[in-house]
C-alpha cells in the first residue's frame, strides 16, 4: 500500500452542465449556465491541487469529457447523490485511503487556506463539516475514514450529518469560513462572481442588473 494511498482524498461531486444551476435559467442562457459550471469547477480542482495534503483529486460526474486536467473521474451511474459518495467511499477506503473530503464544485472561492483549515481541523475529530451560506447545508465534509458516516447531502443536510455523527458516537467539527460557505446557487450571487472572480467570470457581465 503506497503512502499516496493513505492520505486524505478530495472527491468532487459535478452534475451535468445542462441540470446544473437550473436556478440560474431565468438570467443565464444554457451554454452561460454550462461556461459557469465548468469555470467553477476548474477554480474548485485548482484550489485542491495546491494542497500538498490532498493526495488525489477526483470528480464524480456523468460528463467525463470536462474534467479539468489531472483529475480522476469517478463515473455517476444515475444513482441518489449519497449513494454514489458512498460507492466512491468503499473504493478509496478499500485502496487504504486514510481521509474523503467530499467539496462541491461550485464554491469558486474556496482557498488552499481553507482546505488546510479543514485539514488541521480533522486532527482533533474524525468528522469536520464547513455550513454553506444559510447554515443548513453542507458545503464541505471530510470523513476520517471515508466510511465513518453515511453523507446526507441535501436540504438540511448539516443537521443531518451532526446526527450522524451522534448516532456513531465520534465527533463533528464545524470550520465556518467565506470561502467554503459561498456556494453559488442564486442569481443575486453573479454580482460576486463579476466582481471578486476575475476575468473568468467576465461573460456574466451582460446579465440585467436588477437581479443583483
Amino acid at each position: 500500500m503506497t503512502e499516496r494511498l493513505q492520505g486524505t482524498h478530495a472527491l468532487v461531486p459535478l452534475k451535468e452542465p445542462d441540470r446544473g444551476k437550473s436556478r440560474l435559467g431565468s438570467v443565464l442562457r444554457a451554454v452561460e449556465r454550462e461556461r459557469l459550471v465548468v469555470t467553477m469547477l476548474a477554480d474548485v480542482t485548482a484550489c485542491l491541487a495546491r494542497v500538498a495534503d490532498i493526495r488525489s483529486v477526483s470528480v464524480l460526474t456523468r460528463a467525463a469529457a470536462l474534467l479539468p486536467r489531472g483529475c480522476v473521474h469517478v463515473p455517476d451511474r444515475g444513482r441518489d447523490l449519497n449513494v454514489e459518495i458512498a460507492s466512491a467511499a468503499r473504493e478509496l477506503q478499500g485502496a487504504g485511503a486514510r481521509a474523503m473530503l467530499v467539496l462541491p464544485a461550485d464554491i469558486p472561492f474556496v482557498t488552499p487556506e481553507d482546505i488546510l483549515a479543514l485539514l488541521t481541523a480533522s486532527r482533533d475529530a474524525p468528522i469536520v463539516a464547513a455550513p454553506d451560506w444559510t447554515e443548513t447545508g453542507t458545503n464541505a465534509l471530510l470523513l476520517a475514514p471515508p466510511l465513518l458516516i453515511p453523507t446526507h447531502f441535501g436540504p438540511g443536510s448539516l443537521a443531518a450529518h451532526e446526527a450522524a455523527a451522534r448516532d456513531a458516537g465520534v465527533s463533528l467539527r464545524r470550520v465556518s469560513r467565506p470561502g467554503l460557505g459561498c456556494d453559488i446557487d442564486e442569481p443575486q450571487q453573479l454580482a460576486m462572481l463579476l466582481e471578486k472572480g476575475g476575468q473568468r467570470y467576465a461573460f456574466l457581465a451582460h446579465t440585467p442588473r436588477q437581479v443583483f
